[in-house]
């Protein structure tokens, strides 16, 4: 994370989480005439597009104010505010924080799993498709329930995962 990432992302998070909403991701890029600056934001039913201008009008006003974040940034930088999208890809720390109790979809390798019976070996790479509702981080594992059973799966054994928009309803509801 570069340094205008991490300035940013202190102030959006505290912001964030004053409005009832979660901070997923910030990423910035250096363009040839202003800097990009992307704040990725979730809350449980989605974000909306009013969401996103409030919290945009929000944000920019604390980031114009605060002097760190000013000495980062040039004169001229764009502020985007977005929702990180219906099949985001989950890969840090943050982002299964910030979609805990949401559908989420898993690709792991077998093995990592542990065994289904005293006589399976756990040595199998095979690839399974795991989905279900995120419960959060506990260590190295992430905690997955499906069927009212929750499972740790070492986030090393994870090959990708991001949530699940097709256990969603039309209206976004699970």
């Amino acid at each position: 994370m570069s340094k205008t990432e991490e300035l940013v992302s202190g102030i959006a998070e505290d912001a964030a989480r004053k409005s009832g909403y979660r901070l997923v991701d910030v990423k910035s890029m250096r363009g040839p005439r202003s800097t990009r600056v992307i704040v990725y934001l979730h809350k449980p039913g989605g974000i909306t597009l009013e969401d996103c201008e409030s919290f945009s009008r929000e944000l920019g006003a604390r980031l114009d104010e605060d002097p760190a974040v000013r000495a980062a940034l040039p004169d001229s930088y764009l502020l985007e505010v977005s929702s990180p999208g219906v099949n985001r890809e989950l890969k840090t720390d943050r982002e299964y924080r910030a979609f805990e109790g949401e559908e989420v979809c898993m690709t792991v390798y077998e093995g990592a799993l542990g065994p289904r019976n005293e006589d399976e070996k756990t040595t199998s790479s095979q690839i399974v498709q795991l989905d279900g509702t995120l419960r959060g981080l506990q260590g190295s594992s992430v905690l997955l329930e499906r069927d009212g059973i929750i499972r740790e799966i070492p986030k090393e054994a994870i090959r990708k995962a991001h949530l699940c928009a097709s256990r969603r309803d039309p209206e976004g509801r699970k």
